[in-house]
């Protein structure tokens, strides 16, 4: 089974609450860099095991909790080993730990015959983090609330992106402290209407993320990333998430595997990718 990343099209952080926790308005976009998740039936034991040794596998594992609550839930005892591919860079605002933990949901809903609904499933998945349910849907979407309402929207056609990553942790916490609030959201306005409009040079315009700013201060390599980008023919490039990933959108498949290789060339890791138009 393929769990597939997503990169942020546009990310506005609107305000703080009083519990820490911040309101974002973000559309979240499924592309076709994905780990695998191999399932394996067994009677009671829930065994997870992941080749990325910087990733925990036991209890500690997001797919771990995602089974173990499901479970839960439907009140049964069923086990599976399951057994994670990591090729998503982990901690780079990709969503590789909730794609892997949503795979689990779908799957196992399945497999042990529990049957709950895609709404179902999204609401259990943000009792495992806030952009789990988005991984429920894919695609294309608008995430509002903490990024736990998911508001599915018409894919715009399949485009070609570059991911690049430059294997720096951001902490999402000191990310959020050090952004600032934009209680508007104008930009991930316009980015939704360019996606109405399905004008994929719009959309790379309208590309846009709070965090930004205030992490390129913190790690200019990211800025190197997306000057290198923009040089070799991109429309337009953003980071990701809290990131420290990096896309950028291109007009063609070629002029992404050139940006792709360009990067490589100075030791950045990098893949040539394609939007998703479902999940």
């Amino acid at each position: 089974m393929k769990a597939y990343a997503k990169v942020n099209l546009s990310l506005n952080i609107l305000e703080e609450l009083p519990d820490g926790y911040h309101t974002i308005s973000t559309v979240m976009q499924s592309v076709d860099l994905s780990d695998e998740l191999e399932f394996i039936v067994s009677k009671k034991r829930l065994v997870v095991r992941c080749d990325d040794r910087l990733i925990p596998s036991g209890k500690d594992n997001l797919v771990y909790k995602a089974a173990d609550i499901l479970r839960k839930k439907a009140n049964i005892a069923a086990g599976a080993t399951i057994i994670i591919t990591k090729r998503i860079p982990a901690g780079g605002g990709l969503g590789g730990g909730s794609a892997d933990a949503a795979c689990a949901l779908m799957h196992l809903n399945k497999m042990w015959n529990i049957n709950m609904t895609f709404d179902d499933l999204s609401k259990l998945a943000s009792e495992i983090g806030m952009d789990v349910p988005f991984f429920i849907y894919g695609g294309t979407a608008h995430c509002t609330g903490k990024g736990e309402i998911i508001a599915p929207v018409a894919s715009p056609s399949q485009f070609d992106i570059v991911i690049a990553n430059p294997g720096i942790h951001v902490s999402t916490k000191e990310a959020y402290a050090e952004a600032g609030c934009n209680p508007l959201g104008l930009e991930t306005k316009r980015c939704l209407e360019a996606i109405d409009e399905n004008n994929i040079k719009k959309i790379a315009d309208t590309l846009h993320n709070d965090f930004e700013r205030s992490v390129i201060k913190k790690h200019p390599k990211i800025q190197t990333i997306k000057d290198i980008c923009l040089a070799n023919g991109a429309l337009g490039t953003v980071m990701s998430g809290s990131g420290s990933s990096v896309f950028c959108i291109c007009e063609d498949a070629a002029t992404a595997i050139r940006i792709s290789k360009t990067l490589l060339e100075k030791g950045i890791w990098a893949r040539a990718c394609k939007s998703r138009t479902e999940h």
